[in-house]
């Protein structure tokens, strides 16, 4: 016999995927569908770490590739995450335009045809809403705070109370920051002997 879903979560991105992780947390347990582009592509990858790779090879390949096509916002002159324009993740907006065409002002929407949506492309990471960012909503602060908890848990965010915190909400279940490069620790020390300044 077949089983009946109650509930179906459309899409295994970011959002769909920790709305699934809620109704199990909930003792429900859904079913997750995702249909769409797939990074079939042979391009250049990564295997281990980048610093590695930026070793033994160029990563022009990774970031422009040999179209060009990591710089199309750039040589079109339009606004786009150029990260989704690299070689290995522009399959995750292709077709998007087409799709879904949207009118936008003061906005600039990204929408995503691939399985696993914008999660193809996301840096991990979770910045949380603050106060400010709800103002005249009708969700308070307090009610999502209990999800970012979870979220920042099960992912595993990197990250410390810093000068930052104030834009990016309450940095409660972070774990410890990664260690900074040399080129990043210079900027960062740089930054330290004059913020109070700026």
């Amino acid at each position: 016999a077949c089983a009946v879903a109650k509930f179906i979560v459309v899409g295994s991105g970011a959002a769909g995927v920790a709305a699934a992780l809620e109704l199990v947390r909930r003792g429900v347990r859904p079913l997750l569908l995702d249909v769409g582009h797939t990074n079939h592509a042979d391009l250049p990858r990564v295997h281990g770490n980048l610093y590695d790779y930026r070793r033994g090879h160029d990563s022009f390949d990774l970031h422009i590739g040999p179209d060009l096509g990591g710089l199309a916002s750039a040589i079109v002159n339009e606004p786009g995450v150029a990260k989704l324009n690299a070689p290995n993740m522009a399959f995750v907006t292709r077709d998007a335009d087409r799709l879904a065409p949207l009118e936008q002002t003061h906005f600039q929407a990204v929408q995503s045809f691939a399985a696993g949506g914008l999660g193809n492309a996301w840096g991990a990471g979770l910045y949380r809403w603050t106060e400010n960012d709800l103002d005249n909503f009708p969700i308070a602060l307090s009610a999502l705070q209990p999800y970012f908890d979870v979220l920042t848990r099960e992912v595993g965010i990197s990250g410390q109370d810093d000068d930052l915190s104030r834009f990016f909400g309450d940095p409660a279940g972070l774990l410890p920051p990664l260690t900074l490069s040399y080129n990043a620790r210079l900027a960062h020390d740089a930054y330290l002997k004059k913020r109070d300044a700026l």
